[in-house]
């Protein structure tokens, strides 16, 4: 998969422009040459603003190494313990 998305952009009144807007909320198969194609409707809030991008990675970037001193094997020991004791 690419590692970027291309945009193409599509008049609304062209042949396609009006296709997709009957469409509307199915995806949408292409055929070329026997190659398919999907397309689906991405809605401007399914994607995350560059602000709430930069909250995230600054978030992860103060959680990193916070459990740098916790020693792992007794922790699944005590995790282990714990379930034993619910069931």
């Amino acid at each position: 998969m690419a590692d970027t998305i291309r945009t193409i952009h599509v008049e609304p009144d062209s042949d396609l422009g009006r296709l997709l807007d009957e469409a509307d909320d199915v995806a949408i198969e292409l055929e070329i040459d026997g190659v398919r194609y999907r397309l689906d409707r991405v809605r401007t809030s399914d994607r995350p603003s560059a602000e709430q991008v930069e909250r995230s990675i600054a978030g992860i970037r103060r959680a990193a190494g916070a459990w740098r001193d916790i020693d792992a094997e007794e922790l699944k020991a005590t995790i282990r313990e714990r379930r034993k004791a619910a069931n």
